[in-house]
């Protein structure tokens, strides 16, 4: 009897069963007898591998699975009204060292490393990877004595004063730009109206300045409070707020359909209301208190006396005087 592959059904690989399953479609006589596995392992046999002959899992996975970005979506928008996308960490630009500047000076470590890099090149001529040379490195300077140290030391300090000459002769050479002076605001120009948040941040600050005297966070973590308390807020608690910034909003049109000159004109009136030792300058110069006195009674204003009420004085009046008939 010749050598039949077949013998043991159960340890025949899948792949020649399914080659005699069909090779009866070429058989004069059919499929020989016990030539296909028994019922019970067809199944086995022509749908699944068996276990010796299964793929490793690791083999299947052609590429490495790509790290997914789990987008941070939170549940209120921020005090602003914005929703923060999250991005990729924005790194911080190193500046870039001006053309024929001093190099800085080096560390006692650094010249320690510099010297035991030699060394090493010359012992260990095949290894030369950084993180291995680094190590050893670090290693060796932690086990010396605050003695075999002092060489690396003295050259340290010696860098140290040779980079202060160095620097102060380029730096007298190369005068550094002058900051750009800031640009002093026109008194004309409008303020843009407030929103209701920025309001009640104002009143946020004062209140969390009591509550914390002399201590000054930072204006991060005040707006983060702030923010907190802000999303809390039933509509009611908001509605003082809400009806400051449509005021705001109304003074703002109002303001806007005025002339440059008329705006400089309420600016130093209100000054003088609200009991300002000094009027704000006009685009034009300064302008003394009593010049703004003199202008508001040539135009009708009345003048509000020391200890008496104003009367009902009121902006417009300045540069809209009510003539009243008797």
């Amino acid at each position: 009897m010749g050598y039949n592959p077949y013998h043991d059904l159960h340890q025949n690989v899948p792949l020649l069963h399914a080659a005699a399953a069909v090779s009866h479609l070429h058989h004069p006589g059919g499929i020989p007898d016990g030539f296909l596995p028994p019922e019970s392992s067809m199944g086995m046999g022509f749908m699944s591998l068996p276990q010796e002959h299964a793929i490793p899992k690791q083999e299947l996975q052609q590429e490495p699975r790509k790290k997914r970005r789990i987008k941070k979506e939170a549940d209120q928008p921020d005090v602003a009204g914005r929703r923060e996308l999250p991005g990729p960490p924005q790194k911080r630009r190193r500046a870039k060292k001006p053309v024929g500047a001093p190099t800085r000076p080096k560390s006692a470590y650094m010249f320690f490393l510099g010297q035991f890099r030699e060394n090493w090149k010359a012992e260990n001529p095949g290894r030369r990877k950084v993180a291995e040379v680094a190590q050893a490195a670090g290693e060796l300077w932690r086990n010396l004595t605050p003695e075999q140290k002092v060489v690396y030391e003295e050259l340290s300090m010696k860098s140290k004063a040779d980079y202060a000459v160095s620097i102060a002769e380029y730096e007298r050479d190369h005068p550094k730009p002058p900051r750009r002076v800031r640009k002093e605001r026109d008194p004309s120009e409008l303020k843009r109206p407030q929103s209701a948040y920025f309001f009640f941040l104002a009143d946020f600050r004062d209140e969390y300045k009591e509550q914390h005297p002399g201590d000054a966070p930072p204006v991060k973590i005040i707006g983060s409070l702030a923010g907190v308390r802000w999303r809390a807020m039933s509509a009611e608690q908001r509605a003082p707020y809400d009806d400051r910034s449509s005021q705001s909003k109304a003074e703002y049109a109002r303001m806007k359909r005025l002339t440059p000159e008329e705006r400089v004109m309420v600016a130093a009136a209100a000054a003088m209301s609200a009991g300002s030792p000094q009027a704000p300058p006009t685009a034009d110069g300064n302008l003394p208190p009593q010049g703004v006195l003199d202008t508001q009674a040539d135009l009708g204003a009345p003048q509000q006396q020391d200890g008496l009420p104003d009367n009902g004085f009121q902006f417009e009046d300045v540069l809209h005087p009510v003539h009243q008939e008797f």
